[in-house]
């Protein structure tokens, strides 16, 4: 098999999840340099009919509010509107035929991307004739010719072939990337889909996932010191304060200034609570008799420790289940989160006059 392999997306304009994905599996897919190929998926056999018991009924209930919570909290995390549709499911056959001659013609991405914010952001019914009809136009093209080769037996044909395509693939719903043999189903799959396209062990960045992700590494990282940190009214700037003080100590006031970015009346207020506190004490610099070297005390080096302590063995124990690989690539990734300030070279020289 070889790498960079095509990613290959299955779809359904019932789908709100195909819809979703569609909005977003070019940005990725040429972010990591890949092909995608889109492929009609026609889910038209009816489930099996069975009588359900009242429980299951209103555990399908439950289930079916639940998708559609999940998909707004989507289109919000990816930027798109949302309105529930008041036709669901619509009868799609026509568009969805419509998308293979689109498809095989070169237009068919807009179309597929156009149907899905047309069922699920305007609320308009893509079992409308007129709907499908005006969608055609606004690819682009003649409502009466593309009717007439959806119509026509050579699309039959095409159907048929991608029916055969996915049961050989074992592709059971949408929508679901494959990649070689592997599948991956859902539009939460995409990032994982398109990382395994690009190599067996490759991992591939969702900035919006990242972003989630991030949110609640912070959250955690920070709550014990927040815990600490109440009962003295101090915010996470004196424990930031504390940390660069303790750690690149002899610091002096500007340089701390420097190293977070704030301006002298910003560390104004929390460098008094920290001295009104006993954490902190100024003493004179003995290259510079008009300036102050910011040290910790031993109350303060205490509060320190228990703070930034708890934060080091959380560090520590996410640390021992990775192997250095992956733990070396996190540390390039955090400096390269950090350059968009000038912190680390601050710090750089810092260490380097004290070395």
């Amino acid at each position: 098999m070889s790498w960079p392999a095509p990613l290959a997306f299955w779809f359904d304009l019932t789908s709100p999840y195909s819809w979703l994905a569609a909005s977003r599996v070019m940005d990725i897919a040429q972010a990591a340099d890949l092909t995608v190929v889109w492929k009609p998926l026609f889910q038209s056999l009816p489930p099996t009919k069975r009588e359900h018991s009242a429980s299951e009924q209103e555990a399908a209930g439950l289930r079916d509010a639940w998708i559609w919570e999940d998909v707004q909290r989507a289109a919000l995390r990816y930027g798109l509107r949302f309105r529930m549709p008041r036709v669901y499911p619509a009868d799609t056959k026509r568009a969805m035929r419509v998308a293979v001659v689109a498809l095989d013609e070169g237009w068919g991405e807009d179309f597929v991307r156009a149907a899905g914010h047309a069922a699920f952001a305007d609320d308009r019914d893509l079992g409308d004739a007129e709907q499908i009809r005006a969608l055609i136009r606004a690819c682009g093209q003649d409502p009466k010719r593309v009717e007439a080769a959806i119509d026509a037996p050579d699309c039959d044909a095409k159907v048929e072939a991608y029916n055969a395509a996915a049961a050989e693939k074992r592709v059971f719903g949408a929508p679901m990337f494959v990649v070689h043999e592997e599948r991956f189903w859902g539009n939460d799959r995409l990032s994982q889909a398109a990382a395994y396209a690009v190599g067996p062990n490759a991992v591939l960045l969702d900035a919006d996932d990242c972003l989630e992700r991030i949110h609640f590494a912070f959250r955690n990282v920070i709550s014990e010191p927040d815990k600490q940190l109440e009962p003295y009214g101090f915010r996470r700037l004196h424990h930031q304060i504390l940390y660069m003080c303790r750690k690149h100590a002899p610091l002096r006031g500007r340089e701390l200034c420097e190293v977070l970015g704030l301006s002298k009346q910003a560390l104004h207020g929390p460098l008094t609570q920290l001295r009104g506190q006993g954490m902190i004490e100024l003493v004179p610099d003995p290259e510079d008799g008009r300036a102050r070297i910011i040290q910790l005390t031993t109350a303060g080096l205490a509060f320190e420790d228990a703070m930034s302590g708890a934060q080091r063995e959380l560090f520590r124990r996410v640390a021992r289940e990775e192997t250095p690989q992956t733990q070396l690539a996190f540390l390039r990734m955090l400096a390269a989160l950090g350059e968009g300030r000038d912190a680390r070279s601050t710090l750089q020289r810092l260490s380097e006059s004290t070395s």
